[in-house]
C-alpha cells in the first residue's frame, strides 16, 4: 500500500464495481491510501491483486439492506483512519447515504465524496432526471411513467422498453431490488405482460431507438460546469443493450454541451457527472439518463487527463477545489475492456433475441476483427504501468463471471 505517512485514506466500493480499478489507480497514483469494501461472498480482482489491504466485508444489500447499512456504519465507526468514502455504483451510493445518515452523532465523520440529499435523489430517479432534462432543452424520448400494470397497458409506444424509474428500491422483505426490464415489440406483447408483482414501480415506458451510445462528461463546482469530455461507443458488451466494451473520445456538439450545462445547473449538481445519450441515424441525441457516480468508461477520460475520481475526492475535502485546466482534447483515441470484448463476441455469435435487435445486429467478422486487433496495453481498461498484469487478471474474471451468468 501507499506508504506516505500523512496520506489520507479513501474507502471505495463496491470493490467489484466496473469503475473500481480505474478509481483505485486515480487515487493511489495521486498519493491517497485506498481501502475497499465488498459484499460477503463476492470476490473482486481489485481486492485480491492490488495494494488495498484486507477488504472490509459487509452484508449484501440484496439480502438485507438494513444489515448492510449497519455493517457499513460499524465499519466507519471502528476505522478512524478512513478520511473519505467514495461510492462507485448506484447500490453503494444509496447505501453510503443511508449509513451517513446514521453517523450524525459520531465525533469523527469522514467526508462522503458523492451526491447527497436532493442530488442523490436525482441520481437514483430517472423520472426526475427526464423532467429536468426536458426543461433544460435536452431531447427526451416520449415517456410514460406508470405506477401499475394497468397504466402500462395504456402505452402506444411500440416497440418499447419498460424499465424501473428508480435505480434502487426495497422489496417487502427489506432487500435491494433493481427490477427487470421488459420489452413490448408490438401490441400483442401487452397480453403476456406479467402481473404487478413482477415490476418495481414506478416504471418508464419508452420507445426502443436504434442508435449509438454517447456520453457527455463534466465536473460541476460553484463556478459552474467545466472539464467537458465526450465518448462514443464502438461496441457494446451485449448488443441487446449494455455498457461499452470499446469506446473512443469525441468532441461533443456545442449546443448539446450548453443543454447539458443547463440541465446540470438546474439540478444543483456538484462533482463529476456523465449524461448518457443515444444518437440515432438522423443525428438526434436522445437523453437516456444521468450517471451521478463514476461510470464504466472512466478509463477513457483518465487517458486524456480527466481525473474525475481524484477530483471528486478533492472537492469533498475542499468545496472550493477547482481542477487545473487541461489542453484541448481531440477526438478519436479509444480504449477497450478485454474481458467485455470477449463477451461481446460470445453475444454476437449467439445472435439476436428479437427482430428489432436483428435489424442492427453486429456483423460477426467485423466484430472479430475489432476485438482481435492489436493495441498497446495502455489502450485497455484497468491497465496501469505500475501493475501491468492486473488488466489481464481482471479480464479473466469478467469473462468467467459473464459465462456463469449466461448459464443461469
Amino acid at each position: 500500500m501507499n506508504t506516505e505517512p500523512n496520506a489520507k485514506t479513501v474507502l471505495i466500493g463496491f470493490a467489484d464495481a466496473l469503475a473500481a480499478p480505474e478509481v483505485f489507480f486515480s487515487l493511489h497514483g495521486n498519493g491517497y491510501k485506498v481501502r475497499v469494501f465488498q459484499r460477503r461472498g463476492v470476490a473482486a480482482p481489485l481486492a485480491k491483486h492490488l495494494p488495498v489491504g484486507d477488504p472490509y466485508l459487509i452484508t449484501a444489500p440484496e439480502q438485507n439492506a438494513e444489515q448492510a447499512k449497519n455493517d457499513l456504519v460499524e465499519l466507519l465507526r471502528e476505522n478512524l483512519d478512513i478520511d473519505a468514502l467514495l461510492a462507485l455504483d448506484d447500490t453503494s451510493l444509496w447505501l453510503a447515504n443511508e449509513a451517513f445518515g446514521s453517523l450524525k452523532d459520531f465525533d469523527r465523520i469522514p467526508v462522503l465524496a458523492n451526491a447527497t440529499g436532493a442530488q442523490k435523489e436525482t441520481a437514483l430517479n430517472k423520472a426526475v432526471q427526464i423532467e429536468a432534462a426536458q426543461a433544460a432543452g435536452l431531447t427526451v424520448p416520449p415517456t410514460l411513467v406508470a405506477n401499475s400494470r394497468e397504466e402500462i397497458l395504456e402505452t402506444s409506444l411500440f416497440p418499447a422498453i419498460i424499465k424501473p424509474a428508480k435505480a434502487i428500491s426495497l422489496d417487502e422483505n427489506g432487500r435491494i431490488r433493481k427490477g427487470d426490464a421488459f420489452y413490448l415489440f408490438d401490441e400483442s406483447d401487452l397480453e403476456t405482460l406479467p402481473d404487478d408483482n413482477a415490476f418495481s414501480f414506478p416504471v418508464l415506458a419508452q420507445p426502443l431507438i436504434h442508435g449509438t451510445g454517447e456520453g457527455v462528461f463534466g465536473f460541476a463546482s460553484k463556478d459552474g460546469v467545466t472539464h467537458i469530455f465526450g465518448h462514443r461507443r464502438i461496441r457494446m458488451m451485449n448488443p441487446h443493450g449494455s455498457g461499452a466494451s470499446a469506446c473512443r473520445s469525441i468532441e461533443p456538439d456545442s449546443e448539446l454541451v450548453q443543454a447539458v450545462k443547463a440541465f446540470i445547473g438546474s439540478v444543483g449538481w456538484q462533482g463529476p457527472f456523465m449524461v448518457e445519450l443515444l444518437t440515432d441515424e438522423k443525428g438526434t441525441s436522445w437523453f437516456i439518463e444521468l450517471n451521478g457516480r463514476l461510470w464504466g468508461s472512466t478509463a477513457l477520460s483518465r487517458r486524456h487527463g480527466f481525473e474525475y475520481p481524484l477530483w471528486a475526492v478533492e472537492q469533498a475535502f475542499d468545496p472550493e477545489f477547482r481542477p487545473a485546466e487541461l489542453a484541448d482534447v481531440t477526438g478519436g483515441q479509444g480504449v477497450r475492456h478485454l474481458g467485455r470484448e470477449i463477451l461481446h463476441l460470445l453475444f454476437v455469435v449467439k445472435g439476436p433475441k428479437s427482430k428489432f435487435h436483428a435489424q442492427k445486429w453486429p456483423n460477426i467478422l467485423r466484430s472479430a476483427l475489432g476485438v482481435f486487433s492489436l493495441h498497446s496495453p495502455a489502450r485497455f481498461y484497468n491497465y496501469d504501468r505500475r501493475f501491468p498484469s492486473f488488466f489481464l487478471r481482471e479480464a479473466m474474471t469478467t469473462v468467467m463471471n459473464g459465462i456463469r451468468k449466461r448459464k443461469r
